[in-house]
């Protein structure tokens, strides 16, 4: 899992590293301003993305960013006012450094939630892959079936240990 933060408080990067890295043991990397996209490390499953920048805006770089990647993002501001500039981008949260505790449980909700409908969804899938796999099975295939169970049992059993690990 990697997340990425860009953002111009060295302080509040720090501190929102440390907990990214204690509740999801992720690689977390961090940007002290705005950076051309082409020099982004890892692509992250989310960008913590500051509003305001000097040289520039979080809003504009957002559009940018959402042209040529498909991460979450999540706008982070001192300003609690700007969360109305971040409207219409579909930022998974927005992020109040003043409130960063309150603010952090609810992002963890939120993409908690979502990872978990993500996993349900890849199940389902794998339910579904599961039994057309079996139907066109003959009885010429019967080893064939063999896989596809021991796969299947493989993948709930995987599921199941996510799960278990997650919630």
């Amino acid at each position: 899992m990697y997340f990425t933060i860009m953002d111009d408080d060295r302080a509040f990067d720090e501190t929102l590293k440390n907990k990214l890295e204690s509740e999801y043991h992720a690689v977390v990397d961090v940007y002290h301003g705005m950076i051309d996209l082409d020099q982004i490390k890892h692509v992250p499953d989310i960008l913590f993305l500051d509003v305001i920048f000097e040289n520039g805006t979080g809003v504009d770089y957002a559009k940018k960013y959402k042209e040529k990647f498909d991460s979450q993002i999540v706008f982070v501001s001192s300003k609690s006012s700007l969360i109305f500039k971040t409207q219409g981008l579909k930022a998974l949260c927005f992020i109040r450094k003043s409130h960063l505790d309150n603010d952090f449980k609810v992002f963890k909700q939120l993409y908690d939630e979502e990872c978990k409908n993500e996993m349900k969804l890849i199940f389902e899938l794998n339910k579904g892959m599961n039994k057309n796999h079996i139907n066109m099975v003959d009885e010429e295939s019967k080893n064939e079936l063999e896989i596809g169970r021991k796969y299947k049992k493989e993948v709930n059993e995987a599921f199941r240990n996510y799960l278990m690990d997650k919630f």
